[in-house]
């Protein structure tokens, strides 16, 4: 608990000097918490709440059942549509993404105890390729309840626990932290305020260079980007002195002294 909140001291302090390090999703733009407890309920509440069928379809010549019953449900087949009846309960699943040009269903056979097979035909030659889906048959109303409330709560629980607990300082080897927040240093100046639509979505080592990438930059700001990582290359990427040698293989920069002698290595040439 005491590491957590060290973590999470650290990381705000961050935060507040570089903006643009705050924890964002990079597809969604938002700060998603992960609370694993949380997501495991969610997931038990899921099997609890549906019952997950799988849907395929083929071309066949084989015989299929217009009607198929199992110990948890049953099912039938109309010109356009399966239908599902579970303790009174019917419910209806559209197969319109199936029915191209010249096909028509003739069945369904239950594959196993979450697949359906449904078989089609084709007045014409044509060897279609029909989708893979899923439906989720309802199980249980109450633990469906349950399940959309603890669902909502994993959506919005990065609205409640705000504070980060780490930052894309954290993926930066340690010795390139000087580069990389002397980089920060210097792109802070060069927005002015202006860090709302400003992004970095990875920081990472490759081909043994620190890797910085944004969502968009001024060119400023990439020439900034490209001199950090230049710089990187010729730095021991554990401890931050000038790196002499660079190792074979996986390709890092390191220095005489944080060498591994169980690696191979060749000497850094300044050109």
């Amino acid at each position: 608990m005491i590491n957590k909140i060290k973590k999470i001291y650290q990381a705000s302090k961050l935060c507040l000097k570089y903006p643009f390090l705050y924890p964002r999703n990079r597809f969604d733009d938002k700060h998603h918490v992960y609370i694993e407890w949380l997501q495991n309920l969610q997931l038990w509440l899921y099997k609890k709440s549906y019952f997950t069928i799988n849907i395929s379809a083929r071309l066949s010549d084989e015989e299929y059942a217009p009607w198929i019953k199992t110990p948890n449900f049953e099912v039938s087949i109309s010109p356009k549509k399966l239908i599902f009846v579970r303790k009174n309960h019917t419910y209806s699943y559209d197969l319109v993404r199936y029915l191209y040009k010249d096909c028509y269903i003739k069945g369904i056979k239950l594959c196993n105890s979450t697949r359906i097979e449904i078989g089609m035909g084709c007045h014409n030659d044509t060897n279609y390729g029909f989708p893979y889906s899923a439906y989720e048959l309802p199980k249980n109303k109450f633990y469906i309840l349950l399940h959309k409330a603890v669902k909502w709560a994993n959506q919005n629980i990065g609205k409640v626990l705000f504070l980060p607990s780490y930052t894309e300082a954290d993926a930066c080897p340690e010795g390139w932290k000087n580069i990389f927040f002397e980089l920060c240093d210097g792109i802070k100046k060069e927005l002015h305020g202006n860090y709302k639509s400003f992004r970095i979505t990875q920081v990472k080592e490759k081909y043994g260079t620190l890797r910085f990438y944004i969502n968009a930059g001024s060119s400023e700001i990439y020439q900034l980007i490209h001199k950090a990582e230049e710089k990187s290359a010729t730095t021991c990427i554990c401890c931050g002195k000038p790196a002499k040698y660079i190792s074979l293989g996986w390709i890092s920069p390191y220095c005489k002294d944080c060498m591994d002698f169980t690696w191979k290595y060749k000497e850094i040439k300044n050109d």
